[in-house]
């Protein structure tokens, strides 16, 4: 146990710092956005489609660098430059783009069929930058194991990023009536929040001032770097497709459904306020999946290093499935964080928290891609993934409308979990325990599927189905940890 007791704190220092905006913004700005975007609603669907760029860039832009550096450092080739090549390769991205993204405003704001934010596109840019830039340097700490500076950086920027956010639209409004421009409309209200981000995103670049400057004080050749980029490049596709998958539900929307730009916008808030509350799986897959990167390429020489991560991915399961049947029985508390209006699409949660779930699956069953250096077995499958999902959603969307976009996303993770489970038996075979991870699965989708339906067959208050809700919640949790505790985990360490 001690191995998942290591891996449970890296999770929650590294990734849950990570993951800690998401957390504020689920808890207090989403609900914040929702009521000054009530009038406009749509403007909820396009802060979710600016983001999707933002995060579109620095996919591309950090060379998926991180993880180069994770696997080189060890490298006595590599050990003392990567650091230092892979940065300067970042810096000179950055410039480029910032140019061309200059230059080609206007062009970028009528492709992507934004309501004339020009402005709005040129302070994205730079938030991709700084957040690019410091990517690296937050890297290396997680590498070297410097935990505090990092939570305490990671914690600093988010809490600057929220006041800066209320200062904007609640504090200077409500106090000088000059800035109630400010939040006077939903394009005034998504600029100041792309201010505030913007000035969190500074903040973290001034204060890894030490950690970055290093880049420009040592010169020689870039020699064995092509290596480096053999490696990333594949996963510059993944992390893109990933994206696109994950967070792309909006822009196929827009370009798909049957009304104007404006219009799709406005259809897709309901949904977007669901994919929303979603998020808390995906805050704590991305937490574990922050964690698990470094955690997998330490371990990976040592005798037990496949049982140990067959042990992660069951655990992980039942922690998602904890997280599935809390959420979905609890989702009509859930839903009053937002008006009334945004509540369209919540039959929808279950749905997305399952995908959310499926996409952490395939990051346990994908170490073999990372670990062997076959990169682009897994830019494959993210390929045919996206063109998955694209061919859905041409076929779906028009049809089906919004709901179809959940299902999608669905079938499109279900895909990339198996096909990273096939692949993975051939090149890097771990013997998981697929029986057990399906039986946990079925038994929360059970329970959140039927126990609502006997509620109502009942009649039972609301306070008699919140008791009942924690007690199988925690009945199950306790039941399926101890269980693997005792019996699967008794069993494969004899053969260490």
């Amino acid at each position: 146990m001690s191995i998942l007791k290591s891996l449970a704190k890296e999770t929650a220092i590294y990734g849950l710092s990570y993951s800690l905006v998401r957390v504020l913004n689920f808890v207090l700005l989403t609900p914040f956005l929702a009521i000054l975007f009530k009038g406009e609603k749509g403007f909820l669907a396009i802060h979710a489609d600016v983001y999707l760029y933002i995060a579109l860039g620095i996919a591309f832009l950090t060379w998926r660098m991180e993880t180069a550096y994770f696997r080189f450092i060890k490298e006595e080739t590599h050990q003392k430059t990567i650091f230092i090549h892979a940065s300067q390769l970042v810096w000179i991205s950055c410039f480029i783009f910032l140019i061309l993204v200059y230059f080609l405003n206007e062009k970028i704001n009528d492709i992507l069929l934004f309501p004339n934010l020009k402005s709005h596109i040129l302070v994205a840019a730079w938030i991709i930058v700084f957040d690019v830039i410091c990517s690296l340097p937050f890297a290396k700490m997680r590498y070297e194991g410097k935990a505090k500076k990092y939570a305490l950086l990671k914690v600093s920027s988010v809490i600057l990023n929220l006041v800066f956010v209320f200062l904007l639209l609640y504090f200077l409004p409500k106090y000088d009536i000059k800035y109630e421009a400010v939040k006077a409309s939903g394009s005034s209200v998504l600029y100041a929040v792309l201010v505030a981000n913007l000035a969190a995103s500074f903040f973290s670049f001034i204060m890894l001032f030490n950690e970055w400057k290093s880049i420009f004080s040592l010169s020689n050749k870039w020699k064995g770097f092509s290596k480096i980029l053999q490696y990333t490049i594949p996963l510059i596709v993944v992390t893109a497709a990933y994206t696109l998958n994950q967070f792309g539900s909006t822009s196929f929307l827009k370009y798909l459904l049957p009304g104007t730009a404006a219009e799709n916008f406005l259809h897709s808030a309901d949904f977007n306020a669901a994919f929303r509350l979603a998020v808390i799986m995906s805050i704590f897959v991305t937490a574990f999946n922050y964690a698990v990167e470094p955690f997998f390429f330490r371990y990976q020489k040592e005798a037990d290093a496949k049982h140990k991560y067959a042990q992660i991915s069951v655990y992980f399961t039942i922690a998602c499935c904890i997280i599935l049947m809390g959420t979905s029985l609890f989702s009509e508390f859930a839903a009053l964080m937002f008006p009334k209006n945004y509540r369209g699409s919540m039959h929808l949660l279950t749905l997305l928290l399952l995908s959310n779930y499926f996409i952490g699956l395939s990051s346990n069953f994908s170490t073999w891609y990372k670990l062997t250096d076959r990169t682009w077995a897994s830019a494959w499958i993210s390929i045919f993934s996206l063109l998955l999902t694209f061919i859905l959603s041409m076929i779906l969307i028009p049809r089906y409308g919004v709901d179809a976009s959940a299902w999608i996303l669905l079938i499109s993770n279900i895909f990339i979990a198996v096909a990273s489970y096939i692949q993975g038996k051939k090149h890097y075979p771990i013997d998981y325990p697929l029986s057990r991870i399906i039986l946990y699965l079925l038994i929360a989708l059970t329970i959140v599927y039927f126990l609502p339906r006997i509620y109502d067959y009942l009649s039972f208050n609301v306070l008699m189905k919140s008791s009942i809700n924690m007690l199988i919640i925690i009945f199950f949790g306790y039941s399926c940890f101890k269980y693997e505790e005792t019996k699967w985990i008794a069993q494969y360490s004899n053969k260490f």
